[in-house]
């Protein structure tokens, strides 16, 4: 017996119309299409959004995501993992097709834009009821944890008043906070909040104060790239992921395995 909505084409295309994007988005079907040239993604190898799985493979928040721009768009895509000045300079080049970064005020984009993947915050995290000061400008003889290869913007780049230790992922820089080893520590906010929640430092008051907010992490494409087309694929792709959400559960669910 057919059933009563495909008999009623006016209640099922109501009903149609009522599902999530998400939920009528066509999957990956590939059989008898013409294949698309390969886009090479640049990832920088900064934990965790990008890093060396056990299994020797590219992994990380950029990795999941630009796995799932692929699948939307239907371009195959490859990664790069490579420290983050060089996965600027190989866009820039045109070894590298797409990078994801934050953008860094006062300095030359390194591509064209594509679109915004996410705005964070820039934190500097002390412990509380000690005299550091949660303050770059008063940090003068301190010394201040940061992720290695990650770009915090030009007035931690250029400050030479406090020592710069590298730490090995936001968790690694939070255990030698709390142990007294370093006096200070920089981050995202989207890679350190969520630590800071978990058992083993809920027991420890940390200060947090914004240094920097409504950082944009953007997509650009290199402007060697000769597939310009791409750009207002993945642009709408992009804001597809913004809106409905998907975004946020990538980093939400990154956050739940740090």
């Amino acid at each position: 017996m057919t059933p009563y909505i495909f008999k009623n084409p006016v209640l099922f295309l109501m009903l149609l119309l009522a599902l999530p994007a998400a939920a009528i988005e066509p999957e990956v079907d590939t059989e008898g299409a013409t294949p698309r040239p390969t886009a090479t993604f640049a990832i920088p190898d900064v934990p965790p959004w990008g890093f060396e799985s056990s299994e020797g493979k590219p992994a990380g928040v950029l990795v999941t995501l630009t796995e799932r721009l692929s699948r939307i768009t239907r371009i195959p895509v490859d990664f790069q993992l490579r420290p983050y000045r060089r996965a600027i300079a190989e866009l820039r080049a045109g070894d590298a097709d797409f990078l994801m970064l934050f953008d860094t005020p006062g300095l030359e984009a390194p591509g064209i834009r594509v679109g915004t993947v996410l705005e964070s915050q820039i934190l500097l995290i002390t412990q509380a009821g000690k005299d550091t000061p949660a303050d770059l400008e008063a940090l003068a003889g301190q010394s201040v944890g940061y992720i290695a290869g990650t770009h915090y913007g030009e007035a931690f780049e250029q400050a030479d008043h406090f020592e710069k230790v590298s730490v090995n992922n936001p968790r690694h820089g939070l255990d030698m906070l709390r142990r007294g080893r370093i006096s200070a520590l920089i981050s995202f906010d989207e890679v350190v909040t969520n630590i800071m929640d978990s058992p083993e430092f809920t027991e420890y008051d940390f200060n947090i104060r914004t240094i920097s907010s409504n950082v944009k992490g953007q997509l650009y494409m290199s402007r060697e790239f000769p597939h310009t087309e791409y750009l207002p694929i993945f642009s709408k792709a992009l804001e597809h992921m913004r809106r409905n959400g998907e975004i946020r559960d990538i980093i939400e669910e990154a956050k739940r395995s740090m």
